[in-house]
C-alpha cells in the first residue's frame, strides 16, 4: 500500500550533498563551480543494494532526483518528477508511481565533475520547496535527508563501513523504539556493554536483551517471540531460520569467532591438563545438544575417540554455556568445556585448547535481523554499529576475533 503521509511543509535548507536528478536545468549565472566526487558509500534500499550515481560535496553525499524515483517505485515512499521547462520547475508529487525517462541509476564512474548551484524551482504537490540542488553534467543532485524529510521516508548511514540505508517504510523522523536483542549467553558481558556505548549512537533506542544458549532462542523465535535481532554462537541455529524464511537475509553477516578451552576450578584438584586426561574425571560439565559449545564439545571428543556411553555417564548437561561455566566455577564438577570468552569473564583457569584436528567446525557467530521485526531500519542500525570500531575493541578485549 502507498503511503500517503509526507511532508508538504516548505523546507529552508541548503544541499551540500546532492543526488542523482532531473536532466537540463539551467546553473545559476555567475556561481562558482564545485568539485563533485563520486561518493565512497554504498547504498541499500530496503535492504538490497542499489548503486546510485552518488557525488559527496563539501563533506556530504547528493543524489540524482530521477535514480531516488526509480529506486522507490512501488515503494511506500514511491514519488513522480517531472520538468516544466518553460517554469523552469522540477516537480515532485508524492504517493505518485514514477515514470521512466531512461538513463536512471546510470554510472558516470570514478571521475570528478564540477558541480553548480541550479537555478531551476521545485516543489512538492504543487507547494514550493526552498532546495538548493547543484548541476552535474546537465543533471540535478540533492541531498537525500532533504528529499527523505520531504516525502517522510526512512534514512540512516553508518561511518565505520561507509554504508547508506534507505528505508520507504520508514519515517524520517527517528521515533523511540524499542528492540529484542536474542544473543548466544556467551555473548553476556560484551553485549551488555556495546548496549551502554549504543545509547550514546541512537538515544532513541532502548535495547533489550535475551541471553540463553542459541538451541533455546531458535526455539522461542520460532514460537513467535517478538526479536529484531538474533545473534547465535553457531551457523546451525541461524541457518535454520534462513531456511524457513525467517532472516532478512541482506542483513545476515558472520559477526566475530571464538575459541572452545577446557577449563577447570581453582587449584584444579583432579589434576586434569589436558583434553586426553578428561576421561578420569568423575563429573564434566558440558552443554547440551541445543548448546553450540556443547556441540563442539561432541565433536572434539568423538574425534578423539572418547564420545560413549561410559563417558556420558560421567557428564552432566547444561542448559546454556554460562551453566557450564558457573559448575566449574563452584567446582561441583572437575572440568568443563567452555568458550575462551566465558573463561576470561569468569576468571576460570585454562588447562588446554582442543587436540589439531579435533574441531573442525568453525566456531562463528552469525547475527541478522529477523524478518518479522517492525523495526527493520533500527535494527539494522544496530547490527552496523556491532561492526564499528568501538565494538569491535569490546569483542577483542574478551577473546572474540572480528569474523572477515
Amino acid at each position: 500500500m502507498v503511503k500517503s503521509r509526507y511532508n508538504t511543509k516548505i523546507i529552508t535548507m541548503i544541499l551540500t550533498v546532492v543526488l542523482a536528478a532531473v536532466m537540463g536545468f539551467p546553473a545559476l549565472a555567475g556561481a562558482a563551480d564545485i568539485t563533485a566526487a563520486p561518493t565512497a558509500y554504498k547504498v541499500s534500499v530496503d535492504g538490497g543494494a542499489v548503486a546510485f550515481d552518488a557525488y559527496n560535496i563539501g563533506g556530504s553525499n547528493y543524489f540524482k532526483l530521477r535514480d531516488l524515483a526509480a529506486a522507490l517505485s512501488s515503494t511506500a515512499a514511491q514519488f513522480e518528477v517531472s520538468w516544466d521547462s518553460k517554469a523552469n520547475t522540477i516537480a515532485i508529487t508524492g504517493g505518485s508511481a514514477y515514470t521512466s525517462v531512461g538513463g536512471e541509476l546510470a554510472s558516470r564512474g570514478t571521475k570528478s565533475y564540477p558541480a553548480t548551484a541550479t537555478a531551476a524551482k521545485i516543489t512538492l504537490d504543487g507547494k514550493a520547496l526552498s532546495l538548493t540542488a547543484y548541476n552535474i553534467e546537465g543533471n540535478n543532485y540533492f541531498k537525500l535527508r532533504d528529499i527523505a524529510e520531504a516525502l517522510d521516508f526512512g534514512v540512516d548511514y553508518t561511518e565505520a563501513t561507509k554504508e547508506v540505508f534507505i528505508y520507504s517504510a520508514s519515517d524520517y523522523a527517528m521515533a523511540p523504539v524499542t528492540l529484542n536483542i536474542f544473543a548466544a549467553a556467551s555473548m553476556t558481558e560484551t553485549i551488555n556493554e556495546i548496549t551502554e556505548l549504543y545509547k550514546a549512537a541512537a538515544p532513541n533506542a532502548k535495547l533489550v536483551a535475551t541471553f540463553d544458549s542459541s538451541g533455546t532462542l531458535l526455539t522461542q523465535i520460532q514460537e513467535g517471540a517478538e526479536a529484531d535481532v538474533f545473534i547465535s554462537a553457531a551457523q546451525k541455529q541461524m541457518n535454520t531460520l534462513s531456511d524457513e524464511k525467517a532472516v532478512t537475509e541482506s542483513t545476515r553477516f558472520d559477526l566475530v569467532e571464538n575459541k572452545v578451552v577446557l577449563v577447570v576450578p581453582e587449584g584444579n584438584p583432579a589434576d586434569i591438563h589436558a583434553f586426553s586426561d578428561v576421561s578420569k574425571a568423575k563429573l564434566i560439565a558440558l552443554g547440551n545438544d541445543d548448546v553450540p559449545v556443547g556441540a563442539y564439545a561432541k565433536e572434539i571428543f568423538t574425534s578423539m575417540g572418547l564420545w560413549n556411553d561410559a563417558f556420558q555417564k560421567n557428564v552432566t548437561f547444561g542448559s546454556n554455556v554460562k551453566e557450564v561455566t558457573s559448575w566449574v566455577q563452584e567446582s561441583v564438577v572437575d572440568c568443563g568445556v567452555v568458550y575462551g570468552t566465558d573463561a576470561y569473564s569468569a576468571k576460570l583457569e585454562i588447562v588446554a585448547n582442543p587436540p589439531a584436528g579435533s574441531l573442525v567446525t568453525p566456531v562463528v557467530y552469525p547475527a541478522a535481523v529477523l524478518a518479522a521485526s517492525k523495526n527493520q531500519a533500527a535494527a539494522a542500525s544496530y547490527l552496523a554499529f556491532l561492526r564499528t570500531p568501538k565494538a569491535s575493541e569490546v569483542f577483542k578485549e574478551v577473546g572474540f576475533t572480528i569474523a572477515d
